[in-house]
């Protein structure tokens, strides 16, 4: 699965989910799961680019992972690279931003597929490569 299949997926289930919510306010509730934004986005994206980057060691965060100062953090050897956005309500898209020393490092980016999130970062790493 991709990463606008991932996105997409998760707003066609928070939509189904929350629908489901307004329907049984009257009646008693079963019990309901929520869309897990970390589980169905977030970890499937890290997956897919420790495939694309064997050799960088993508740290894949578990179910427990958490925003830190706003970004679910991209790292690569033990370094922050980057960060990816939490959805925006109604929009199934999700952004990376640079970070360097968690600091935002360039411009926002909307990605949409793995080979773009692929090309982005690669260009981010020759850049830093370069800079040492």
């Amino acid at each position: 699965m991709d990463i606008q299949e991932l996105t997409l997926s998760y707003q066609a289930r928070t939509k189904a989910h929350f629908k489901l919510v307004e329907g049984i306010k009257k009646n008693a509730s079963p019990d309901l799961v929520p869309p897990d934004y970390i589980k169905e986005v977030i970890i499937p994206i890290h997956r897919l680019l420790a495939e694309k980057f064997p050799k960088h060691r993508v740290e894949i965060p578990d179910e427990n992972y958490a925003l830190h100062e706003g970004y679910f953090q991209v790292k690569m050897n033990k370094v922050v690279i980057g960060g990816l956005s939490y959805p925006i309500a109604n929009e199934a898209r999700i952004y990376f931003t640079p970070l360097y020393h968690k600091q935002v490092a360039g411009k926002r980016q909307e990605i949409t597929s793995i080979t773009e999130f692929q090309q982005i970062i690669s260009k981010l790493l020759d850049k830093r490569k370069k800079q040492k």
